[in-house]
């Protein structure tokens, strides 16, 4: 049984939102807050917070560390009128376990609560650039966000750093990625993502 957090400043969307997500016989309650400051100082308990981007005051993007510290590492799911993959890479390299369209369907928004609530990720637009890229072979989440930031010129110790993960487990998903590419070196991978289109 859950609690979500809206944190969207259009009142209309999070009305419309919060009737959807009642019809779930998983959640209890809904949230509803205007900006991160209103989400940050309202009196709940919420079990995973749905942050839309475009906020007044801190973005949602910088109020993922915000809620994170709040309420003690929260789920976040980003919500967006964009599919914006950089967006998406950004919001999940901050944080975020999820990234949701604002004309997802039920269905999508469902599929959504249930992976992030069990502790999983959702991210199915940039699951879709890894499918069409290799079905056989494909890179995580985690590990878009490493090779993203190893294409930086990123070190092991900064991309450790970056996305709060220890040196070693870092070294484990740089291997992975050079395996992915069959690439003997971090640059020749940084070539061959950009090359294959995952990194832009």
């Amino acid at each position: 049984m859950a609690k979500i957090l809206i944190v969207d400043d259009h009142n209309l969307f999070r009305a419309g939102l919060s009737m959807l997500l009642l019809q779930n016989e998983h959640v209890t309650d809904v949230f509803e807050a205007g900006s991160v400051f209103e989400a940050e100082s309202t009196q709940c308990s919420p079990d995973l917070v749905l942050l839309d981007l475009q906020l007044p005051g801190i973005t949602g993007i910088e109020g993922i560390n915000v809620l994170k510290k709040r309420y003690l590492n929260i789920p976040i799911i980003i919500l967006s009128a964009s599919d914006d993959l950089a967006v998406i890479r950004q919001a999940a390299a901050n944080g975020a376990m999820g990234f949701l369209n604002k004309s997802a369907t039920a269905e999508q928004i469902q599929d959504a609560l249930k992976s992030c609530l069990s502790g999983d990720e959702y991210f199915p637009s940039l699951q879709s650039l890894h499918d069409s890229i290799n079905d056989n072979a494909k890179l995580t989440t985690r590990q878009l966000q490493v090779l993203e930031l190893l294409c930086e010129g990123k070190s092991n110790k900064l991309i450790a750093r970056a996305l709060d993960l220890s040196e070693n487990t870092v070294r484990v998903h740089v291997s992975a990625i050079l395996n992915y590419f069959s690439a003997s070196t971090r640059g020749e991978a940084a070539l061959l993502a950009r090359q294959k289109g995952i990194i832009h």
